[in-house]
């Protein structure tokens, strides 16, 4: 299988994986579901709460919450802001742990040195991606074409889930932490426009990514 394919396909499998993770999670725990997305953009097929989206990054669950409708009382109880701290980080953390659990499943000890060196790699590649990138993905080319698919699968899995673990807004990493400083609550002004501003950061990471991948693309064509 070509390694454009295979990127495309993991990137969709773990989308697929992580949102439904989070939602089960969610529901094993009481808490009340209002959408859940796999993707963003338009929808593709939608049926209740479940929606397939063309876009396959961004998937979201979407949950019950006082903050967003009035609710009586009858309904709190599974409200996501009533919901203790704990049960919202073990939501929000329950998909990064299981994607790395896999990915150890297969790889063991080298998903596991792969998943830290990821942290770095990212940060790294996305500062300088026609350099370092270029030889990231060169790497994870000569991988897919070596190994199998599964193991390649593992592989970038752990890539993945480090990169939804950095402390930025809509990645589980930011959630996570912006859930421990305000302590479960709105966040103050000063904290809203940190968030807003931190995103930022994000955006420039995933376009210069994706920039990297397209350049890897075109110039690992045939002439």
């Amino acid at each position: 299988m070509p390694f454009v394919l295979q990127v495309v396909l993991v990137i969709y499998l773990f989308m697929l994986l992580h949102v439904s993770t989070m939602a089960l999670c969610a529901r094993a725990l009481r808490m009340d579901l209002r959408a859940i997305s796999f993707g963003t953009g338009g929808a593709i097929w939608e049926k209740g709460l479940i929606r397939f989206a063309w876009f396959p990054f961004g998937g979201y669950v979407r949950f019950k919450d006082s903050r967003d409708e009035d609710l009586p009382d009858s309904e709190l109880a599974g409200a996501w802001d009533r919901r203790p701290i704990a049960h919202r980080l073990a939501v929000i953390l329950s998909a990064p742990i299981a994607t790395i659990g896999l990915s150890l499943l297969v790889l063991r000890h080298e998903g596991w040195n792969a998943f830290i060196a990821a942290f770095g790699q990212t940060l790294h590649g996305a500062l300088m991606p026609m350099s370092t990138a270029q030889e990231l993905l060169a790497v994870g080319a000569e991988y897919a074409l070596t190994h199998s698919f599964m193991a390649f699968a593992a592989l970038f899995t752990v890539k993945l889930t480090a990169f939804n673990l950095l402390p930025l807004p809509m990645l589980n990493g930011g959630q996570a932490v912006s859930l421990v400083l305000t302590g479960g609550k709105l966040p103050q002004e000063w904290q809203h426009r940190l968030m807003q501003w931190s995103i930022l950061p994000l955006f420039a990471l995933f376009l210069s990514w994706t920039f990297a991948f397209i350049a890897h693309v075109v110039t690992s064509l045939p002439s």
